[in-house]
């Protein structure tokens, strides 16, 4: 009756314990009603077991959480209700597990990403100018040519004509001429202030005021440092999946690639803390004019270490990409400086 009585408050069971525990002699309708009582918890028992036997074999966390729900109040065996708390567990970790892989793969992407490119803005405009440059030099190359076949054909038909003729030809000859130099002349106008127009936008490109330039490193310092902020609790929150995993028996493919992650965003994240530190020190120690002899030394090491990293058969990508940055945007001059080291 104890046991009973710890999984339902029903009108019944609280007489029955009454009648029971009390000793006191009941009457044939109150032992009618207990075994009613029984009948029915019998019944609300063996069906709550069946629901829960048709959690388990699907298999996933919400039919364990409905069966949950539905057999909340029905006498089930302790050790069913123990499996399905530590089966329900297990299945909401394993999916937290595969959340927080998928976080980790993203913020893995963004050290390979924006957080190490430092792309040229200016590069597809210039492209662009560059390639009308060429259109404009193709066009005026062409109707050139046009115009040097069209006076170098010769006119048959002022043989056999008089001399009235020929005078008539020459000076329609000549007024062709003079129009064709005047229609070049406009296309050269036209094509000079094109060009003008183009060293304009080119300079004004070129001549951004330095507030942008700082705008734009405060901005990229900023999703850095927020970078650095995001990664840091994802490592302590795969740290705490880990033992939980293991704790609730998770599937041991899934703690092993959770495992593989959490020490890979680990390393990058330690990479990428290494190389910015060893940036903004080799820029820190330049503007504090330090001398030469420590940064040609420092700038060599780098360059080499860089090139190292990025010719390694199995370089990770945020290694070649932090490469790229030490050997082109961070140390400027750490070629010129290792060449002569």
């Amino acid at each position: 009756m104890r046991f009973l009585c710890s999984f339902t408050q029903d009108f019944y069971a609280k007489e029955a314990v009454h009648l029971f525990w009390v000793f006191e002699s009941p009457t044939a309708k109150e032992g009618e009603r207990l075994v009613t009582w029984c009948d029915f918890a019998l019944q609300a028992t063996l069906a709550a077991e069946q629901r829960l036997i048709a959690a388990f074999e699907e298999g996933t966390l919400q039919a364990l959480q409905q069966a949950a729900r539905e057999t909340e109040n029905i006498p089930v065996d302790c050790r069913a209700f123990g499996l399905l708390k530590r089966e329900t567990k297990r299945l909401d970790i394993q999916n937290h597990i595969k959340n927080a892989i998928k976080i980790a793969q993203q913020q893995q992407q963004t050290f390979c990403g924006a957080a190490w490119q430092q792309p040229d803005a200016q590069a597809p405009q210039q492209q662009q100018q560059q390639q009308e440059q060429q259109q404009s030099q193709q066009q005026q190359q062409e109707q050139q040519e046009q115009q040097q076949q069209q006076e170098q054909q010769p006119d048959g038909s002022s043989e056999s004509v008089g001399p009235t003729a020929k005078a008539e030809n020459q000076e329609t000859q000549q007024q062709q001429q003079q129009q064709g130099q005047g229609e070049e002349q406009q296309q050269q106008q036209q094509q000079q202030g094109q060009q003008e127009e183009q060293q304009q936008q080119q300079e004004a490109q070129q001549q951004q005021p330095q507030q942008q330039q700082q705008e734009e490193q405060q901005q990229q310092q900023q999703q850095q440092q927020q970078q650095q902020r995001e990664c840091i609790p994802l490592i302590e929150e795969l740290t705490e999946l880990m033992t939980e995993g293991e704790c609730c028996c998770c599937d041991e493919e899934l703690l092993l690639q959770l495992t593989c992650c959490r020490r890979l965003l680990l390393a990058e994240h330690r990479l990428v803390h290494i190389l910015r530190g060893l940036c903004l020190a080799w820029e820190e120690a330049k503007a504090l004019k330090a001398p030469e002899e420590l940064l040609q030394q420092a700038a060599a090491v780098a360059f080499k270490t860089a090139h190292h990293m990025a010719a390694a058969p199995a370089a990770a990508p945020a290694a070649a990409s932090a490469a790229a940055v030490l050997t082109a945007a961070a140390i400027p001059t750490a070629a010129a400086w290792a060449a002569a080291a």
